[in-house]
């Protein structure tokens, strides 16, 4: 995913939560690498305990609480059902966003996760799906793992009362981010083309969204930049 803070300036609530997105160690594959991983070892919609353990194995990312990521099982906590199987797909989601490759790799393998019969097109109503998964992963999920045990640069408390102010802007952020995957031009579209939703991550800003600290910061402006854009 990059080191976030060599662009640009984040507050230490954003950097406590970048530090713990790190400790899952997603970053040291490939996007290419994380997508094989999870379609080897699960059907794409569950994985058995089994399978989940060898994902992490092959992958070498944290599933399980250490000294430095306190809270990851509670994280995939989450996405576990009773009989103790994993749902795929977020955390597939989450893998892409967390490790290395440009956006348009990470743009197309999302895309194909939800476009299971290779059709090569998606309803929008599975676009704004896609987006709210995004916003789950990055603006409750991913600062949930901000823990006090391990000193971090902001508090659990403080990361509580920031996550607060960026669930005010979410239906907003869901909105913007709809317009930048669809299109201003395919808006009215009851669906979009694979080549065209992939074509829309050139665009450096619907780029960063593949990236859960620049959903967060987006959410945060965007009620700004709407304004604005209006004013025009």
């Amino acid at each position: 995913m990059g080191c976030a803070s060599s662009r640009e300036k984040l507050s230490v609530e954003e950097i406590a939560i970048i530090q713990m997105e790190e400790q899952l160690e997603f970053f040291k594959n490939t996007v290419r690498d994380v997508d094989m991983c999870f379609k080897k070892n699960s059907d794409l919609e569950h994985a058995s305990p089994a399978q989940w353990e060898s994902i992490s194995i092959i992958l070498g990312i944290k599933i399980k609480n250490t000294y430095q990521c306190p809270k990851a099982e509670t994280l995939y906590q989450h996405y576990t059902l009773e009989d103790g199987r994993i749902i795929v797909r977020p955390l597939l989601i989450l893998g892409i966003m967390l490790s290395s490759g440009t956006a348009r790799r990470k743009a197309r393998l999302i895309f194909e996760l939800y476009d299971r019969n290779n059709t090569k097109v998606l309803p929008k109503s599975e676009i704004h799906e896609i987006i709210r998964l995004i916003l789950d992963l990055s603006l409750i999920r991913l600062p949930e793992l901000v823990s006090n045990k391990t000193r971090p640069c902001a508090s659990e408390a403080r990361i509580k009362a920031y996550v607060q102010s960026i669930l005010t802007c979410r239906e907003a952020a869901e909105q913007g981010m709809f317009e930048k995957f669809m299109g201003l031009e395919n808006l009215a579209n009851e669906t979009i083309d694979k080549d065209e939703f992939i074509k829309h991550f050139a665009d450096e800003e619907t780029a960063r969204l593949t990236a859960p600290y620049a959903v967060r910061l987006f959410a945060l402006r965007y009620n700004e930049l709407n304004s604005n854009r209006d004013k025009n």
